[in-house]
């Protein structure tokens, strides 16, 4: 009996984000220049796409682009040029203009979050939240400043992508827009592919092996969960 697959507890971006960060340091060439001090030091969190929180220490004053090499080096992205680092940030707007159609009637206003890339020249203070240029001059609590990294450039056909890994990110990344709603696809489509993404991680469905077994589908797809209730009332009505 495949006992890895018992003790199976849900997707790579849901274990990995309870775990510890892991600190990178910018080289001390970026970080340390002459006349700096520990002043000027400051640390931002970086979200890969599996999951997992960075810790990077950095200069107030470092560019997008120190971040981003010293990040994908980590991450061993060789195809690094499909990616980019965003920042999420708060948006409103109306029911008109997210409908795209013109009415004099009174809207809704709606508010949201969307990821805004970061260009290379970009330096982090201009984008950070207000008190993180303060610390720490100022005996302040820490303020929380969070990059991620995302797909910047999509591609025609996968065919194009000469890395797994890098297929895998495009993977992580729709799998997980999906699932936060941030594109959108029917039911019927959530639950083939709620379907494929268990039968990849899990394989091949063996009744020797999961008879007896519970399968933990958080973060699989909600819709397959919804779907099968429903499916289940109607055939005991």
């Amino acid at each position: 009996m495949n006992t890895e697959r018992l003790s199976f507890s849900g997707p790579e971006f849901i274990i990995l984000s309870s775990e510890p960060p892991v600190t990178l340091q910018l080289p001390g060439s970026i970080v340390t220049k002459k006349g700096k001090s520990y002043l000027s030091q400051r640390d931002l969190n970086v979200i890969l796409l599996n999951g997992q929180c960075l810790e990077v220490q950095c200069d107030i004053k470092s560019k997008a682009r120190d971040v981003f090499n010293t990040v994908v080096a980590y991450a061993n992205l060789v195809e690094h040029f499909y990616f980019g680092l965003a920042y999420l940030k708060e948006f409103w707007a109306t029911e008109a203009i997210l409908g795209s159609r013109l009415t004099t009637e009174p809207q809704i206003l709606i508010s949201g979050k969307e990821f805004f890339f970061l260009d290379d020249d970009t330096k982090l203070y201009k984008v950070a939240p207000e008190g993180w240029n303060d610390q720490p001059k100022k005996k302040t609590s820490i303020i929380n400043f969070t990059l991620f990294l995302r797909i910047k450039f999509f591609v025609n056909h996968f065919n194009i992508i000469q890395h797994g890994l890098t297929r895998h990110q495009f993977y992580l990344q729709l799998r997980k827009d999906i699932l936060e709603e941030r594109l959108y696809c029917s039911d019927e489509t959530a639950l083939k592919l709620g379907a494929l993404a268990l039968q990849a991680e899990l394989g091949n469905y063996a009744s020797e092996v999961w008879i007896n077994s519970t399968i933990f589908l958080r973060g699989f797809c909600q819709q397959l969960l919804q779907l099968l209730l429903v499916t289940y009332l109607k055939d005991e009505m």
